[in-house]
């Protein structure tokens, strides 16, 4: 069975008895590390707060213009981006390090 692994979630719920809340709670529960950018109609300072701690990546409040929907999907963008040149640094000191140990390994 395929698994569909988005690489985020813009999220707004207007169904009663369902909240923001209950899916990050399901993704947590079920494994899965996706940033959710959350749209709601009301939110009390706590429950942004527990959003947050749930896991969502940005809390918009509704109704919202497009350019804060975008400027949100920018800023997530450029956090993966980010992430992912850190990740690739990271790799590649490795890489060079190994080699570094090899060679004195080989020269002493």
């Amino acid at each position: 069975m395929p698994q569909f692994a988005p690489d985020a979630i813009i999220e707004y719920f207007n169904l009663p008895g369902l909240s923001e809340k209950d899916l990050l709670v399901t993704l947590v529960s079920k494994g899965v590390n996706v940033p959710v950018i959350v749209l709601s109609r009301l939110g009390t300072e706590e429950d942004v707060i527990q959003n947050f701690r749930l896991g969502a990546f940005d809390y918009l409040i509704w109704p919202i213009g497009e350019a804060e929907v975008v400027t949100a999907v920018d800023r997530f963008l450029n956090q993966m981006c980010t992430r992912r040149e850190r990740e690739h640094l990271i790799h590649q000191l490795k890489e060079t390090s190994n080699e570094l140990q090899q060679r004195l390994w080989v020269e002493a």
